[in-house]
């Protein structure tokens, strides 16, 4: 996260759009979980693939899946 801001502190100093990950990659599922909590006693925790958007896979390949699809996210938003 701290690459993030800094990339976005750069990006902000010359006007340019901000990089925003969505909830499908962990640095996106964390940066919503802990800015939009959704119980009144707000618990700090560690990236885990519960936060992220969940894909419908068999627990054999959706490690990989999740990977790949944050990956390609990344890329993407470079």
């Amino acid at each position: 996260s701290g690459l993030v801001a800094g990339r976005n502190m750069a990006k902000l100093m010359l006007n340019e759009a901000l990089i925003v990950y969505p909830n499908t990659t962990m640095l996106g599922a964390l940066a919503h979980y802990i800015s939009h909590p959704l119980t009144t006693h707000f618990q700090p925790m560690n990236a885990n693939f519960g936060l992220i958007h969940e894909l419908q896979l068999p627990k054999k390949i959706k490690n990989q899946a999740y990977f790949d699809r944050s990956m390609q996210v990344i890329q993407d938003a470079a």
